[in-house]
């Protein structure tokens, strides 16, 4: 169901007019070192991640602290969607200025 959400979900985005790439490599730094890389679903205007979930509910680890998490460079926000319940539930995560 993952695929089917995150289609759906990029398909209304640019029916609004905006860019959307899904399944978008992405680098992470931390403390300005690259730690590794994987894949965004969605990448929206090069500023939003969207990562889909479908878990009872998000916790903190999939909704880290920005000071103490690695970081994709030029990416202002993440966006974790848990899908998973009935109500979907959506948390911002901000880049650390």
């Amino acid at each position: 169901m993952e695929k089917v959400y995150e289609k759906t979900l990029a398909h209304e985005m640019r029916k609004s007019g905006l860019g959307v790439l899904q399944q978008r490599g992405i680098v992470v730094f931390y403390d300005d070192v690259l730690v590794g890389e994987y894949t965004a679903n969605l990448v929206v205007e090069d500023q939003l991640i969207i990562e889909l979930k479908f878990v009872g509910a998000l916790s903190d680890a999939h909704v880290p602290q920005r000071r103490n998490h690695p970081w994709a460079p030029g990416k202002l926000f993440r966006l974790p969607i848990n899908f998973g319940r009935p109500k979907f539930e959506i948390r911002r995560i901000t880049a650390q200025a």
